[in-house]
């Protein structure tokens, strides 16, 4: 016989998922203590999750989903999370109303998915691999703003590993936040993005200092 899974038991373990990740981080969570939270045995636990990572999957993966629309949208399905980026084609003003709406949808999004985007951050490893898709891209704009191949791949790909850090912390920290209203944290998003953007319009060659 077919095993019944209810729908909210699913929604208890969730929500017992979250608290323990959030007090106790991936590591120091227990499946033991979730199924305590959620009022059920740990051997029923497991009839709707294998691992903390498959629970993990299921908190991110909302957000993540409409992330990855909010940025097809924006960009007029040139960027996709899902899909390693090839070439952007985006000028520097087009990145620029790109971010402007991206500061408002962004907080938007962390309103609506405040906890999922914490665990998603300190939890999950596809914040790992958003790091690494999120490199990929800054790299592929840098190559492309370097039409005249002034530098070589290797100073490239250091310069976009070190701009990626920068970037990807300082919006992690943006995200993390608690104690801004909506409107600051629009306007936290606009100015850290403002500060990416000036950096895209930098002349990496020292062409403009050396005149």
């Amino acid at each position: 016989m077919a095993q019944i899974l209810k729908k909210s038991v699913k929604e208890n373990i969730i929500m017992a998922a979250k608290k323990e990740f959030l007090e106790k981080g991936l590591k120091d969570a227990s499946l033991r203590s979730i199924a305590k939270g959620a009022n059920i045995t740990v051997g029923n636990l497991y009839r709707y999750f294998t691992n903390k990572d498959e629970i993990i999957d299921t908190i991110v993966n909302p957000p993540l989903f409409e992330l990855n629309e909010l940025i097809k949208k924006l960009t007029n399905e040139k960027i996709n999370l899902q899909i390693k980026v090839e070439n952007v084609g985006l000028g520097v003003d087009d990145i620029g109303e790109i971010l402007n709406a991206l500061s408002f949808e962004l907080s938007s999004l962390k309103h609506r998915y405040n906890n999922e985007i914490k665990i998603l951050i300190k939890c999950s490893e596809k914040a790992e691999l958003l790091r690494e898709w999120f490199f990929n891209l800054i790299e592929i704009m840098v190559k492309e703003k370097d039409s005249d191949h002034y530098f070589n791949d290797d100073f490239i790909n250091v310069f976009s590993k070190t701009l990626c850090a920068s970037i990807f912390s300082g919006l992690s920290e943006c995200l993390l936040s608690d104690n801004l209203s909506f409107e600051e944290e629009v306007q936290l998003m606009r100015v850290f993005f403002d500060s990416f953007l000036q950096m895209m319009k930098t002349d990496f060659t020292g062409k403009e200092r050396q005149k």
